[in-house]
């Protein structure tokens, strides 16, 4: 990476890129300057494990303090890492197993606080044994038994196996579930049944980098203004995305974006009325001539979410100064973060954060339309304190993770 960022500082030409490699001493602050300086926007890293005893069993060859060293001065050159790790390698234990995760989790937020880099990532997964792999040729060196497959199971190459020590596969699946975006998204959509989204990329090498090569800064967060119908030019037409796909899940119909990865669900009896109004070219007048607020609500979900498009360009502004303030409508609690705060997921963009409970009860003020001048208000008129910093603050956080919209 560092001679072919070489040659495109030389060339004086603009490219845009990002690579793969393994943590090591000789990367410097110096070498992740000039990749950066070269276009590379963003670098994923082996990580695999953050325990060292694990790592040396891997074989690895790598140390806990070139990971530190590595991350650190990539974050600080500009250049957000996506972090591939596994959870349940042979002998590893939970503890060794949530260290690795909560590792991961302090690097991303160090990178979007500290750094001004939100686009950093993870990825992970339960350990999988892989025939021919160095634990499938010898298991006794690493303490597990590998099952013998079905003979429905002839062409698959990973094997189920049972560890002596530390986790055990389904444990290691389980640890793996609990902390995965999708294990939540999985629960909010459709109770204990899998949907199968189409044309689904991996959210990280795609929409993460593309943000990433055209932001125009880190520190600046631009935020979708949602915009009422009733405000936009009664002649505009709307029409469903060529990326958007709709999966019929009685008694929802939801909607899919395969380039932003939004989801939203209306009932099917909603969608009718929006398929039949699509199917006759609608404009927004004949959407509202209808009378249903439902569905106009409905409609100015799925055009805040890319899902529906219009003839006027999206609006994004820097602050919410001016703005009314709105809780989404597809919006859940999905735990209690280590700290003790509530996680609320955004279930249209997969966009998550933590809150304490105050600030939770905070968010019912914006179930209507309201301001931060009308919210300060309300709590002096109620004798609560409104720290002008915190009310910032959660606002700001609530509207990046999506689970508040501003409206015009």
């Amino acid at each position: 990476m560092e001679q072919l960022a070489d040659e495109i500082n030389a060339s004086g030409k603009t490219f845009f890129w990002h690579g793969e490699t393994r943590f090591s001493p000789t990367l410097s602050t110096d070498v992740f300057n000039k990749i950066y300086q070269s276009g590379c926007r963003q670098i994923q890293f082996g990580l695999e494990s953050y325990n060292q005893r694990v790592l040396d069993l891997m074989k690895k060859n790598t140390r806990v303090d070139w990971i530190d060293r590595n991350i650190h001065d990539c974050l600080n050159a500009g250049i957000p890492v996506h972090l591939f790790f596994m959870i349940g390698f042979p002998t590893e234990t939970k503890e060794e197993a949530l260290n690795t995760l909560a590792y991961t989790e302090n690097v991303l937020n160090y990178s979007k606080q500290v750094c001004g880099v939100p686009y950093s990532t993870r990825g992970f997964t339960n350990f999988g044994l892989v025939m021919g792999s160095d634990v499938w040729n010898h298991p006794d060196k690493y303490g597990v038994s590998v099952m013998p497959k079905s003979q429905y199971e002839d062409l698959r190459l990973e094997v189920d196996y049972v560890s002596g020590t530390g986790l055990t596969l389904n444990e290691a699946k389980s640890l793996s579930d609990e902390h995965h975006i999708d294990f939540y998204m999985q629960e909010v959509i459709n109770g204990s049944d899998t949907i199968d989204l189409p044309q689904r990329l991996h959210i990280s090498e795609v929409t993460w980098i593309l943000d990433s090569i055209h932001a125009v800064r880190y520190k600046g967060h631009l935020t979708k203004v949602k915009r009422r119908l009733t405000s936009l030019n009664p002649a505009d037409r709307i029409w469903l995305d060529s990326k958007t796909s709709v999966v019929l899940v009685e008694p929802f119909a939801y909607f899919y974006n395969s380039e932003y990865h939004h989801v939203y669900a209306v009932s099917q009896l909603v969608y009718l009325k929006l398929a039949r109004l699509l199917e006759a070219d609608c404009s927004i007048s004949l959407i509202l001539d209808q009378g249903d607020l439902e569905l106009t609500r409905a409609i100015e979900e799925l055009l805040h979410y890319g899902l529906l498009n219009t003839n006027i360009d999206a609006d994004y502004v820097m602050h919410d100064n001016g703005f009314q303030l709105v809780k989404s409508s597809f919006v859940k609690e999905v735990g209690r973060s280590k700290e003790g705060l509530r996680v609320l997921l955004s279930c249209a963009t997969h966009r998550m954060c933590a809150v304490n409970d105050y600030s939770f009860a905070l968010l019912s003020l914006f179930e209507k339309p309201i301001t931060k001048n009308e919210v300060r208000d309300i709590l002096k008129k109620e004798g609560l304190s409104a720290n002008e910093e915190q009310l910032n603050k959660l606002v700001d956080n609530c509207m990046k993770a999506d689970i508040l919209q501003l409206i015009r």
